[in-house]
């Protein structure tokens, strides 16, 4: 696939979600997703590549200062489901946001609001790695002499079930970890899918 399709995902039904939720507490007063990061939000930026890739419906799941998360976004033309229960946990805003794309789409890239530097070129390759014919039905991207992967990670709509089950702080590696056999790693040159915001510092 090349970097200038950006409406591939479209055509093969891949949605996007975007967890945006969380309280950011090693941040201290200020909220890590709404800080400016070459002029727009921390969260924006994260959206911005699954934008471009073409993922649709591509949902915002809200939680902390969901108002404003929501605001940061809304001249994207995203979806936004807010989670009452954010305080629970990430596996709280997952089921949110799996629910919210459940029927609608044949997988689903899973992203993170705090990963701000991610390429579109690195969704879309693993947007193209998917192939149920292949036994692919879980993609990570993954750089060459690097033994983690990283984010975004798409997941089939057959893993929908097991999403929602998710309990407490526990992020959808768990049911990666479960199904080795049905997972591809996904080659990038994007040091973007290990690079969050936690803290001043990471900026």
């Amino acid at each position: 696939m090349t970097p200038d399709a950006p409406f591939e995902g479209a055509r093969r039904g891949v949605a996007g979600l975007l967890l945006a939720a969380g309280a950011s507490r090693r941040m201290g007063e200020r909220h890590k997703l709404l800080v400016e990061l070459d002029g727009r939000p921390l969260v924006a930026r994260a959206a911005a590549p699954l934008v471009e890739a073409g993922l649709s419906p591509l949902v915002v799941v809200t939680g902390h200062r969901g108002d404003e998360v929501a605001a940061a976004v809304g001249e994207l033309g995203v979806e936004l489901v807010h989670n009452p229960e954010h305080r629970r946990g990430q596996a709280s805003s997952l089921a949110v946001g799996v629910a919210a794309v459940a029927g609608r789409c044949d997988a689903v890239v899973v992203a993170l609001g705090d990963m701000p530097w991610i390429r579109a070129e690195t969704v879309r390759a693993v947007v193209a790695a998917y192939s149920p014919a292949e036994n692919r039905l879980i993609c990570a991207p993954v750089r060459e002499g690097e033994p983690r992967t990283g984010h975004p990670v798409l997941f089939s709509s057959r893993f929908f079930p097991e999403l929602r089950r998710l309990t407490g702080d526990v992020g959808a590696r768990e049911v990666v970890r479960r199904h080795p056999e049905l997972s591809a790693r996904v080659p990038v040159d994007d040091p973007g899918i290990h690079r969050d915001v936690d803290t001043t510092a990471d900026l």
